[in-house]
């Protein structure tokens, strides 16, 4: 199975697609919110899961991305990859 990575361009991790269409392409759902902190800052987060209720989950991946890091491209593109194994993907955040 190849990674992703392999039909982003430079002004995309998409490609030519949108977001929607990447995801359906790849038989992933992806959904996103935002919370806010003890010290009351917004936290964006999102998840990225198998689509289709039928397929069981095989575990979940907690991404932990760095200090300055955030959960787009590479790690969004990763995360694809693995929910489309039929793995829960989902960030750490503070």
């Amino acid at each position: 199975m190849a990674h992703p990575v392999a039909e982003a361009d430079e002004k995309s991790p998409f490609g030519r697609l949108t977001a929607e269409e990447f995801y359906a392409r790849h038989g992933v759902v992806n959904s996103s919110s935002t919370f806010v902190n003890p010290r009351g800052l917004r936290i964006f987060t999102q998840r990225w899961v198998p689509a289709g209720v039928d397929a069981p989950l095989l575990g979940a991946i907690a991404v932990v991305h760095g200090f300055t890091g955030e959960s787009s491209w590479m790690v969004q593109l990763t995360a694809v990859h693995f929910a489309k194994a039929g793995f829960a993907v989902n960030p750490i955040r503070d």
